[in-house]
């Protein structure tokens, strides 16, 4: 199971985000977010990992995703 690898919490791994209008909703998938504490912070960052994932690729993805984080959060 995927607690065998990744066995911290996946409270905030990723939620939706949408906006409703004119009988319509437009919805997104939110991959990053960050919980903010008084000494600091915990950021969260999903990737589309499946068969043909290329692991190295998505670590590299991931990781500048957390640097966009990083740079706006502090």
């Amino acid at each position: 199971t995927i607690n065998t690898y990744e066995p911290q919490g996946r409270k905030l791994y990723a939620g939706w985000l949408g906006m409703g209008q004119d009988h319509s909703l437009h919805t997104y998938v939110n991959l990053r977010c960050a919980e903010l504490f008084s000494n600091g912070m915990q950021c969260y960052a999903g990737c589309g990992v499946n068969k043909g994932s290329a692991a190295e690729l998505e670590y590299i993805e991931t990781e500048n995703k957390m640097q966009v984080m990083a740079s706006l959060l502090s």
